[in-house]
């Protein structure tokens, strides 16, 4: 049944929108700067304003079969900069979306043939909405090509909100009701199936629903901002320059901002070179300074990760140039690659690092080389554990983390909690109390690199710093502002404190309420088995987990209801865990109902099912079965059996429903 059928009957809850309240007409007069259309406006984490600068040149760090192409950019320092960043401080690029998805949502609203015409946004009147604001990262004229380019995040996850709203602009009723059914509140399982779980964006729905064709203005109220993208700075005190490093998407995969760097990198002629990029710090502040340089360092950053480590070597060898008696700490990097022959990142630099007595400990892993001593940085903090232990927690030692802040992280943190509790022989939650207590304090550092900021297809899954960006946005859009809040409903469920003895419900207290989408019963069942099936780096951990019913009294009722109607001729039970049970297990039953086994098995008109755990259970069932039947009179031998029940599967006579 598809989607509509199943909703065909179902009244829709939806909430009441609000009033349109922009509205874009053609200018003839109207100025669209020139500049990024975001270059004038606060951007969010922000520590310096927008500046206009270039590309001077770049080189390839890594390339080549089965790894990712990263670049190295040389980007113009602007004036005043240098003194205004730290090494291990970021930048923010602004960005555009791609060409081609642009150009689509354009025709999709018939503007292709005005997409580079002044239009002039401003407040629809009569203004319907109680105070209304236009966006402040929108100029007051702009072109639709670079309106959609520049300013509105076009792979966004669709909030119900928007999807409703284009169902308004929707003409086929099929598409419109489809709309409206993911907007609703009985749809919510449908949304969550469909939009969240499938990482669907706004282009995705768009192309769905062919006939929907919102306006431009609606898309400057619902579409939130194109954010920009931090990339870590790669160098500190660089003439005239600094550096950052970016890798390029596989798997079809394209991402804005690299792809708009490597255009500008590979085709100078069809790209301009310049850039918009503002200092960008978060807190807590991820950056090493002159106060740090007696402190010991363990820098761990796997792939790209290891960028901002650079411009901290760079500080410690320019530190030590300048004074020669600078007392510097002991500084670790531990860092990782697929290939150390392909894609190790600034090897040269960071083995000149070591030469110049600024990096006093180096491991590399190598996660492809099969003569690779450690596969993952876990790898190494597993080996070097007590050394790093004891410098970890040492008072004067600061600990950085940089790289992918979904899986990776987590995983290296873990390792280092296990380390910590193994070296110092302290409970595994006790370990990690004391890293919490670390990074409260400053003296561990994390820097989480979300794949969110530059895929093909936004994700649906909030981050930290997703929800900081979107709290400092909001922030920054209703400054000044007094809200209008609805009035609170009158209270009309009341919960009393019960002093005479009352009986709770053993088991969970939704076990006997209706479930949505139930075909059966809740029943209750325990774990009896659980097996990782993959686990390692950069994929994620599959469980494969063996469910047992519980003593259940409604089957039970079922089977009497079956051998009392007649469906059901006979029913052998057997129970391993009660003392008192005849049969401890199936294999007991069968042997004493063997003549019925060897009579069935020869009948033609027979079918005999096996369900059950593949791994131990069937095969001996199976084992079982060729007992009774080499027990019988005038038996075949062992093997032959086995033949015979071959012969039955292929058959179908014999038929096995298995987990493993």
């Amino acid at each position: 049944m598809n989607v509509l059928e199943q909703f065909k009957a179902t009244p829709l809850t939806l909430s009441k929108l609000s009033a349109p309240f922009i509205e874009t007409n053609p200018s003839e007069s109207g100025h669209v700067p020139t500049d990024h259309l975001q270059s004038a406006t606060r951007q969010p984490f922000a520590s310096s304003n927008v500046y206009k600068t270039s590309i001077l040149h770049y080189r390839v760090l890594a390339e080549g079969d089965d790894v990712k192409t990263v670049y190295e950019t040389a980007i113009k320092l602007p004036p005043n900069m240098e003194e205004e960043y730290s090494p291990g401080d970021a930048i923010g690029l602004l960005t555009y979306n791609l060409a081609s998805e642009v150009d689509y949502v354009l025709d999709r609203l018939h503007l292709l043939d005005s997409a580079d015409q002044a239009y002039e946004v401003k407040l629809a009147k009569p203004v319907k909405k109680k105070n209304p604001e236009l966006p402040h990262y929108v100029p007051k004229y702009v072109t639709p090509r670079r309106l959609l380019s520049e300013c509105l995040d076009i792979r966004i996850t669709p909030r119900k909100g928007l999807l409703q709203t284009m169902a308004s602009y929707t003409a086929d009723e099929c598409e419109k009701r489809l709309l409206e059914i993911l907007a609703s509140k009985e749809g919510s399982n449908l949304y969550n199936e469909l939009i969240l779980k499938n990482e669907m964006n706004f282009l995705h729905v768009l192309k769905y629903v062919a006939t929907c064709r919102p306006p431009l203005a609606m898309l400057i109220e619902h579409l939130p901002r194109l954010q920009a993208r931090p990339y870590s700075i790669a160098s500190y005190g660089r003439e005239n320059h600094i550096r950052i490093a970016f890798a390029m998407l596989n798997d079809g995969q394209v991402g804005i901002t690299t792809h708009m760097l490597e255009s500008k990198l590979l085709h100078p002629g069809k790209w301009d070179k310049y850039l918009y990029m503002y200092l960008r710090q978060l807190k807590p502040v991820f950056n090493y300074r002159e106060e740090d340089l007696d402190r010991n360092i363990i820098m761990i950053g796997p792939g790209t990760g290891v960028t901002p480590y650079v411009g901290f070597l760079e500080y410690r060898k320019q530190a030590k140039a300048l004074n020669r008696k600078t007392k510097m700490g002991s500084a670790w990097l531990l860092t990782s690659c697929r290939y150390q022959d392909r894609n190790y990142l600034y090897e040269s630099e960071l083995k000149g690092f070591m030469q110049a007595g600024v990096l006093d400990r180096l491991h590399v892993a190598s996660s492809r080389d099969e003569d690779s001593q450690y596969k993952y940085v876990q790898d190494i903090i597993e080996d070097k554990k007590e050394e790093l232990v004891e410098l970890l927690l040492d008072d004067s030692t600061k600990l950085y983390l940089c790289g992918e802040g979904r899986t990776m992280l987590p995983r290296i943190q873990d390792t280092i909690v296990t380390c910590m509790s193994k070296v110092k022989s302290m409970p595994k939650s006790e370990a990690a109390d004391l890293l919490a207590e670390y990074k409260k304090t400053g003296k561990y550092l994390a820097m989480k690199r979300l794949k969110l900021f530059d895929t093909s297809c936004t994700s649906c899954s909030f981050e930290p710093s997703r929800i900081s960006t979107m709290r400092s946005e909001i922030l920054l859009e209703f400054e000044g502002k007094k809200l209008t809040l609805p009035a609170v409903p009158s209270k009309f469920i009341l919960l009393n404190e019960v002093t005479d003895s009352i009986s709770l419900p053993a088991t969970h207290l939704q076990a006997n309420v209706n479930q949505p989408f139930a075909a059966t019963n809740v029943v209750e069942a325990c774990v009896s088995n659980l097996i990782t099936i993959a686990e390692s780096e950069d994929v994620k951990t599959v469980h494969d987990v063996t469910l047992n019913y519980l003593h259940n009294t409604s089957h039970r009722e079922e089977i009497r209801e079956y051998l009392q109607t007649g469906l059901l001729d006979a029913c052998y039970e057997a129970f391993s865990r009660d003392p008192d049970a005849q049969h401890k297990y199936v294999q007991g039953q069968m042997k004493e109902q063997s003549s019925k086994i060897i009579d069935n098995i020869e009948n033609p008109q027979a079918t005999f099912y096996v369900c059950g755990d593949s791994k131990i259970l069937l095969p001996q069932i199976t084992e079982t079965v060729v007992d009774i039947l080499a027990a019988a009179p005038n038996a075949d031998d062992r093997e032959a059996i086995m033949d015979l029940i071959g012969r039955l599967k292929k058959d179908g006579k014999y038929r096995e429903d298995v987990w493993l």
